[in-house]
């Protein structure tokens, strides 16, 4: 089963394989809390920014998505984000 935004648990449990799989250490900045169900994750910056990003397995790197939580989940629900 698929979730936009993961239960606690797994919150913990994939960044921990993430952050420890990872060749990238920017990919260690950040917290996923979730997916776009493609294996896109989306995260929040660990250094306090409120942005929401995806990150892109394949290039390495973080693609902005939402300024905020908050203002991420209003475009979710509109469906606005493209991943």
């Amino acid at each position: 089963m698929w979730f936009v935004m993961w239960r606690l648990k797994d919150v913990a449990v994939r960044n921990v394989e993430a952050w420890n799989g990872w060749e990238s250490q920017t990919r260690r900045t950040f917290l996923t809390f979730g997916d776009d169900g493609t294996g896109a994750p989306f995260c929040i910056a660990l250094n306090g920014e409120p942005t929401i990003v995806t990150w892109s397995p394949i290039e390495q790197q973080a693609q902005p998505l939402a300024p905020t939580l908050h203002e991420f989940w209003l475009r979710w629900l509109a469906d606005k984000i493209t991943t």
